[in-house]
């Protein structure tokens, strides 16, 4: 039998489900409120500090969003069913939020010879009033607004209000409901228009808050309701009437110009002799085209030109075609399409449109339209590209992402965006961006443009134009154009999230990951996103990059796992290791967001399944053999808070964390400062207290007592410790009584200087069971397991620590021993100052080591910090080594 002594080097290594044979010395079995810490030791987690009350309204189903404008400017946003709430995140003051007008036409400049029935719309219930407007109206005219509660408009429909004379007035509207507008038509001349505006809600209906997706860029930020599919606005463009150009492009003599049109019904042919003015042959055409027309057309020459622009009186199409006796080359006709844009006159007719064919073997030869611009009325316009008449060209915002706008004074409005309307092309030369039809996944910001996730497909803005998602011309490819791809796959992986990781971006499927590496410029001729790892994702938590990595969770039963990806584009080593495998069963599932810190080298992942815990990775890199890089930490631990408490959403800025918690009476907004060697003001360490506030008291000398007014409704205990201004008792806690769920008191008059307040919390690290630890003959260092450890003392090494306890269960029947370490010690101590010694303390074990349980625990209001251990035991070998 030997005496033996194995030092543990630190505890800093965190929990580990591993064996506890196969576990580092350095990792436990259980860690609860602590952080692991390489420069300070396992200290206790800092408190949470009470910022504000921000409202009484429960928000714990709406989707929560931060706003990191700059240094100065965070606020904390709240996306629900009735509406949107920002606060600002220093003192939790609520922000001014206005909601933008959306105007829906249900007739345009309406003919008012026609009697219809608009398009419905539904109105959903959160709208509180509607404006409802009518123009035009004359003469017996009238306008009929009507509501339905199932759209069928039946006989079931009720009438909101009825329109004899032009009218613009606000009605009340209580229900979601549907609404169309009636026109009758009388003998006025019109045109008449109908318009509804309200402020729209209805984006913010249908969605769990785990279904939305936000980013937030300058001014903006960008809402997605991931459960509403996009769609066209079914308004289409302007389509006129059939109409044709006739153009006498050279003016030859002894020369046949003929025009037909409908050859049946008529023609005209003028024969040059010895004129060749274009535009005295253009006179000579028009005059017989009028006359042999019959009246069924009309007939003009463009003036100052030798253009001739024909249309039907009555609208309908026909048919023309044109001759001439110089081979076809001097009499040229537009009406739908042409071959070369140089077969257009240099004149035309304001709004005239025409499709260019191109030629057969031009092999940039895009389609494309355009159309006569004199708007201005000089007679000097010119042909510009234009988009084809008749189509759906702009997005229906209702169905699109919505945005929140910080407005110049500080306030917020929220509503639908304005995007960009497609203004060149057709439905095959510029289709509509691929999420119409689908519904998007999710937003992100990347290469100055703003982007989502569709499908598998990821589309992308034109560079610099958040708000354009239509090609700006299609006869070229510009390199600053929208994006539209699928990133090439063998299998079905549709896109869920994108993460922005230094100059690439990581674009993650439901069951792949694909790295785009835009390389010098990001364009949609080159744009490609290979594939890089395959593996499951959990779609809901967005991914967060860190450092040189990017972290993303997984769903694994009942249990979460983080996996950290690796991406090295240039030796094609990407990976994504699982940093939970070592802790399998630790992070409950249904993980909502994770976020990180690069100043604390933590993550932190919230669970829907756990709402009142943290779940915290600690790492390190450093140098390791050969001076590769190496994970010198790689720590896992949770934080508890009141079980009541429901953790909304996190967020952190460098170093202080901030959390959005709902609780009974209302949403609070609580932060955590993990800044090294943290202390409170004018003191030498710090007050351990959740929702720790610091309050000056009102002496009643009445009743001998001191009254305490809490910032908040509170039922749990509390603790008050006195703070810095009480010179020789500065830590000391005070016996205090509750009289309400806000108040605090206690006997004699405390009212001279402000106190800290709060709740106290556990924190306890269980330690894995001891081994005896030798180096093998290869250098590596093994466990015995065939002789007996009985252990005799434990001794931990602390830094800074108030009291704690020791406590020691033994599994042999004889219970659990607690030795406490008092902070007071004879002969270090300081009349008037708070003791925090460093030092050993030493507890006695006296059992076998895989019968004992050791335990540090702090449930006090001081700090503590443990920085190692060593035991001693004697070991009996059952054979010689």
């Amino acid at each position: 039998m030997a005496l033996v002594t194995q030092p543990i080097p630190s505890f800093i290594n965190g929990v580990s489900q591993q064996p506890a044979i196969l576990r580092l010395v350095t990792q436990v079995e259980a860690q609860e409120n602590l952080v692991s810490s390489v420069v300070e030791g396992l200290k206790k987690r800092p408190p949470s500090l009470h910022v504000d009350k921000l409202t009484a309204t429960d928000f714990s189903a709406d989707f929560v969003h931060f706003i990191n404008r700059d240094d100065a400017e965070q606020y904390i946003t709240f996306f629900g069913e009735t509406g949107v709430s920002v606060f600002d995140m220093s003192d939790g003051t609520e922000k001014t939020v206005t909601y933008a007008d959306y105007t829906h036409t249900f007739f345009n400049a309406k003919s008012a010879t026609t009697t219809s029935a608009s398009k419905q719309i539904f109105i959903p219930s959160g709208v509180s009033t509607v404006t409802l407007t009518s123009t035009g109206i004359d003469t017996s005219d009238q306008i009929v607004w009507q509501k339905s509660a199932t759209g069928a408009f039946a006989g079931e429909e009720t009438t909101v209000r009825t329109d004899t004379s032009d009218a613009d007035a606000t009605v009340a509207w209580t229900s979601g409901e549907y609404l169309r507008a009636v026109y009758t038509a009388g003998a006025g001349a019109g045109p008449v228009t109908a318009t509804v505006t309200y402020k729209p809600l209805d984006y913010l209906q249908g969605a769990t808050r785990s279904q939305f997706r936000a980013v937030s860029v300058a001014d903006f930020t960008f809402l997605v309701n991931t459960q509403v599919t996009c769609a066209l606005s079914p308004e289409t463009g302007e389509d006129r009437a059939p109409e044709a150009l006739i153009f006498v492009k050279i003016g030859v003599t002894t020369t046949t110009y003929a025009v037909y049109i409908n050859p049946t019904v008529a023609s005209a042919t003028y024969t040059s002799t010895t004129d060749s003015a274009t535009d005295a042959i253009a006179a000579d055409l028009v005059t017989d085209l009028v006359a042999n027309l019959a009246g069924n057309f009309t007939v003009t020459r463009v003036t100052g030109s030798s253009v001739i622009h024909l249309t039907r009186i009555d609208g309908a199409d026909f048919d023309i075609h044109v001759e001439d006796s110089f081979g076809s080359q001097a009499l040229i006709l537009a009406k739908d399409a042409v071959q070369s844009f140089t077969d257009l006159p240099l004149r035309g007719v304001d709004g005239f449109k025409v499709k260019i064919v191109g030629e057969a073997d031009d092999s940039d030869g895009d389609e494309f339209w355009v159309e006569y611009d004199n708007a201005g009325g000089s007679g000097t316009g010119a042909w510009i590209e234009t988009v084809a008449p008749g189509l759906q060209n702009t997005f229906d915002a209702l169905t699109m992402p919505h945005q929140l706008t910080r407005q110049s004074d500080g306030s917020f409005e929220f509503g639908p965006a304005t995007w960009t309307d497609r203004t060149v092309g057709d439905a095959d030369s510029a289709p509509a961006s691929s999420f119409i039809g689908n519904t998007i996944n999710s937003v992100f910001f990347f290469g100055n443009r703003l982007g989502f996730l569709s499908s598998e497909n990821a589309i992308m803005s034109e560079t610099g134009e958040f708000f354009n998602f239509w090609p700006t011309t299609v006869t070229t490819l510009l390199d600053t154009d929208r994006i539209d791809f699928a990133p090439a796959y063998d299998g079905i992986s549709v896109l869920k999230n994108a993460v922005q990781f230094q100059e690439k971006l990581i674009l993650f499927g439901d069951t792949a990951q694909f790295v785009l590496d835009p390389g010098d410029f990001l364009s949609p001729r080159t744009v490609d996103a290979p594939l890089s790892t395959e593996f499951a994702t959990n779609n809901v938590a967005q991914p967060v990059a860190l450092g040189k990595n990017v972290y993303f969770a997984q769903d694994s039963g009942d249990f979460s796992r983080l996996r950290e990806l690796y991406v090295d584009t240039d030796f094609a080593q990407d990976d994504a290791v699982d940093v939970t495998a070592h802790v399998p069963s630790y992070v409950p599932s249904n993980v909502f967001r994770i976020i990180g810190s690069s100043s604390e080298d933590m993550l932190i992942l919230l669970s829907s399944s756990e709402p009142n815990k943290l779940y915290t990775y600690k790492y390190l890199w450093g140098a390791g053999e050969g001076g590769a890089a190496a994970k010198l930490q790689s720590a896992w631990s949770k934080w508890v808070f009141d079980a009541d408490d429901i953790i909304l959403g996190a967020f952190f800025i460098k170093n202080m964390l901030y959390l959005a918690v709902s609780r009974s009476d209302g949403i609070y907004l609580d932060k955590i400062n993990l800044q090294v060697g943290l202390k409170d003001v004018s003191m030498d360490f710090l007050i351990h207290l959740d929702r720790k506030t610091s309050l000056t008291g009102v002496y009643s000398a009445v009743t001998s007592t001191t009254t305490w007014t809490l910032p908040y409704e509170d039922t749990a205990d509390f603790t008050v410790v006195l703070g810095p201004l009480w010179t020789d008792q500065v830590g000391d806690t005070l016996t205090i009584t509750r009289p309400t769920s806000t108040t605090i008191t206690a006997v004699g008059d405390w009212s001279a200087h402000p106190v800290f307040v709060g709740r106290q919390y556990s924190a306890f690290v269980t330690l894995s069971e001891i081994f005896l630890r030798a180096r093998s003959q290869t250098g590596g260092v093994g466990a015995a397991q065939s002789g007996r450890l009985q252990l005799r003392t434990f001794t931990v090494s602390y830094a800074s620590a108030g009291n704690f306890t020791v406590d020691v269960t033994l599994s042999d029947g004889r219970g659990t021993y607690t030795y406490t370490f008092h902070s007071l010690i004879v002969g270090q101590a300081t009349i008037g100052t708070m003791n925090l010694p460093d030092g050993q303390f030493r507890a006695p074990i006296r059992a076998q080591s895989k019968d004992a349980t050791i335990t540090f625990n702090n449930d006090s209001h001081l700090p503590s910090a443990w920085l190692s251990g060593e035991w001693e035991a004697y070991f009996v070998s059952r054979a010689g080594r």
